[in-house]
């Protein structure tokens, strides 16, 4: 249904030259419907003169599903990820501007007669709501569902806030402001969820870029699975891209890559801003013991500069999930003593120095109550008590006593791990 009406002016335009005008203008007033949007209101003016012409367009429920796909160009279609489905209701509301400029005489100079033509200027914004909102996507281990969002585009600016939606069960908040669209288009993108399921396999599917694979390597450096409150914000508005990510765990496990031994129901926090990473107050237990997490770390991607720090408050057993997750080369120098027992760890102390490889260590635990037997002297110590220390690749094993039988023993001893061919340690 369309309705346009030829008609003059309500008020007098003036030209050029001041003269008093009656202009004339269209005004336009059309409806249409059809099944995947509910109405589509058109009404504006349209000026047969230099005055502007505004029109404005009302959308009511338009229907987002995949078959709006086919409109779009197939070199757009391919940024698509395979399996990509979208769901949703739109409301929507478009105003245009126009307006035909003339340059005049004194701005226009000895410009060529097509230069002198006029020019017609435009100016628009749209605004929206979004509701009913679904996103499945075979890269994400669950769909986005529940989405809702308020959507503005102004001055070639487009704003989505107050984003809402449910991922895995899990209520997520989100915001972003893009502009400057192109190859690589200016964002500024937040996201927050209270509870989340976190493990290695959360982001396998997403694409490898540097952001993605920045979160990727802190997953895999501590291992954590469980839940977690998130805040995340990244924006490329300066020369250098910039994230900040906010981790607050509720009840996690956590497997430090560098000694792969599970401490559980985690909780803390953990900070990561562009590749620095900062761990505080983070908790965990084991066998009934209760670790400390702390870290400050530099740099993480490239050079890290920095140091990580477990304590923890008593003993634990001396057990085959412990031994295994020392390094091969330590764990080749416990099995030579074959200990059983107590362990109460006092520190164990990573510290990066801004070069490649592993960083140096310094950890200090007590033996307690254990038994030793040497392979080369198969006979065992029984009710053994001692210190051990190590600094860097130097082990000390200070005050060590226990009995053999009823005779009283006591032992103390170092050992360097031997260097490489070449003079340098080995790992």
């Amino acid at each position: 249904d369309t309705v346009i009406t030829d008609q003059q002016r309500t008020h007098l335009s003036v030209d050029a030259s001041h003269n008093a005008q009656q202009g004339r203008v269209l005004t336009v007033r059309s409806q249409v419907t059809n099944s995947f949007v509910d109405s589509i209101e058109i009404h504006g003016a349209i000026s047969l003169d230099d005055q502007p012409s505004v029109l404005s367009v009302r959308v009511r429920k338009l229907q987002l599903t995949n078959d709006w796909f086919e409109y779009l160009p197939l070199s757009v279609l391919e940024q698509f990820p395979v399996g990509l489905e979208v769901r949703g209701q739109a409301d929507l509301a478009v105003q245009l501007q126009t307006k035909f400029l003339t340059p005049t005489a004194s701005t226009a100079g000895v410009a060529s007669q097509a230069a002198n033509s006029p020019v017609l200027q435009t100016k628009w914004v749209a605004a929206g709501v979004l509701a009913n909102g679904s996103y499945r996507d075979r890269r994400l281990p669950f769909p986005v569902t529940d989405i809702s969002s308020t959507v503005t585009w102004q001055d070639g600016v487009l704003r989505l806030e107050k984003i809402e939606g449910s991922f895995g069960g899990t209520s997520i908040s989100a915001q972003a402001r893009i502009s400057e669209f192109g190859a690589k288009p200016t964002m500024e993108i937040g996201f927050a969820t209270d509870k989340i399921l976190i493990d290695e396999d959360l982001l396998v599917g997403l694409p490898q870029d540097e952001v993605i694979n920045g979160i990727r390597k802190t997953l895999r450096t501590y291992g954590p699975r469980g839940t977690a409150a998130i805040k995340y914000h990244y924006d490329n508005v300066g020369q250098t891209p910039r994230s900040h990510l906010d981790i607050q765990l509720l009840d996690m496990d956590l497997t430090y890559e560098k000694f792969p031994y599970t401490l559980k129901n985690a909780t803390g926090f953990i900070e990561i801003h562009n590749s620095d990473i900062v761990v505080r107050d983070v908790l965990a237990q084991t066998h009934g013991r209760t670790f400390k997490i702390s870290a400050e770390i530099k740099d993480s991607k490239i050079a890290p500069r920095g140091w990580l720090e477990i304590t923890s408050d008593g003993a634990i057993p001396l057990d085959a999930e412990l031994i295994s997750a020392l390094n091969p080369q330590t764990r080749k120098t416990i099995d030579v003593l074959r200990p059983t027992g107590l362990i109460t760890l006092h520190r164990a102390r990573y510290e990066y120095r801004g070069e490649p490889g592993l960083p140096y260590r310094q950890i200090e635990f007590d033996f307690q109550q254990g038994t030793l037997q040497y392979k080369e002297f198969p006979y065992p110590i029984h009710r053994i008590n001692g210190e051990v220390r190590l600094q860097g690749d130097h082990w000390e094993f200070r005050n060590f006593s226990g009995y053999k039988g009823s005779a009283f023993v006591q032992m103390q001893g170092r050992f360097v791990k031997p260097t490489s061919p070449l003079g340098q340690n080995g790992h």
